[in-house]
């Protein structure tokens, strides 16, 4: 029979709660100690460490610990795609493909070698990140499963796919409160693309109105309407009660989410007329801007 115990750091205890995961650790610092209890009466052969969206830095004496059996869920084709930022850089530019994929931890930013990988198509229904993510952990839950049964029944070897280190990328992680402002001299096809990057289960991409902050979410680009100059990016053109339409360069803009820091709906409160603007010392920042995230969440901006 296998035992899952489950460590976690302090966000994912917040994020939880006793209820999903009544048998979560949290320890103040991940350490060799913290884990001894896992490993009582059992060789440290016999156990499988997963890491999944660990914000936890996997130094030597851990990795060690689980002599190659501790491993990370990717949902990318690494080489690509090492880093951070979850499936929201990948909608930036418009990735379809989905990957189940497993490597083992090393000292390096995910460049363990690749134990399994399932590529898939993403739905079509699948659209924001909370819809990609829910759509990948099923999957990932399914192909684990699969792997930790047939390797306790028949003993498999599984064969280690080395990552060439002359070709790949990195992005770094993103902060929708810093990262996510709206650039409107983009075109429509790239602000719905980015829009839709920050969308749930964060609270959307930001940008100003009648000079309050407000976050846009769901987003879609629109070509049923006369064509417009880039001095005409930003400007709500017209009214709907379910819906605004936004002009913009190469197209518009169908949104169906506006709302302010507070939470409150303002959607209904738009007028035809009114612009949507966001500074240029915002977007200045937001291109300039890097974020480290430790086990309590932001650690620091540079």
């Amino acid at each position: 029979m296998l035992e899952v115990r489950h460590v976690g750091s302090p966000h994912q205890e917040d994020e939880w709660g006793g209820a999903a995961a009544p048998d979560l650790v949290v320890p103040s610092r991940l350490e060799v100690g913290a884990l001894a209890p896992f490993f009582r009466g059992v060789g440290s052969g016999e156990v499988l460490g997963l890491s999944l969206g660990a914000r936890w830095i996997f130094r030597k004496p851990i990795i060690d610990l689980f002599q190659g059996r501790l491993l990370n869920a990717h949902g990318s084709r690494l080489p690509f795609d090492k880093g951070g930022g979850g499936f929201s850089w990948r909608i930036m530019r418009h990735d379809r493909i989905g990957n189940v994929l497993l490597h083992q931890i090393d000292e390096g930013i995910d460049t363990g070698a690749v134990v399994h990988e399932e590529v898939y198509a993403i739905p079509r229904n699948c659209i924001s990140p909370a819809e990609i993510e829910q759509d990948y952990v099923g999957r990932v839950a399914a192909s684990v499963h699969r792997l930790v049964a047939r390797a306790t029944k028949d003993q498999v070897e599984y064969a280690l796919r080395r990552q060439a280190p002359s070709i790949g990328s990195y992005y770094p992680r993103l902060s929708t409160d810093d990262h996510g402002w709206i650039n409107w001299s983009w075109g429509v096809a790239s602000i719905t693309r980015f829009v839709t990057a920050f969308d749930s289960p964060y609270p959307g991409a930001s940008t100003f109105w009648r000079g309050q902050r407000v976050y846009v979410s769901r987003v879609q680009e629109h070509c049923g309407e006369m064509a417009h100059h880039e001095g005409h990016s930003g400007i709500i053109i017209r009214t709907h009660p379910d819906f605004v339409v936004v002009a913009g360069t190469g197209g518009c803009l169908l949104v169906e989410g506006i709302r302010a820091e507070d939470g409150s709906d303002l959607l209904s409160a738009v007028r035809e007329g009114d612009r949507l603007h966001t500074p240029s010392d915002r977007l200045d920042a937001a291109m300039s801007t890097r974020v480290s995230y430790g086990p309590s969440g932001i650690r620091s901006l540079t």
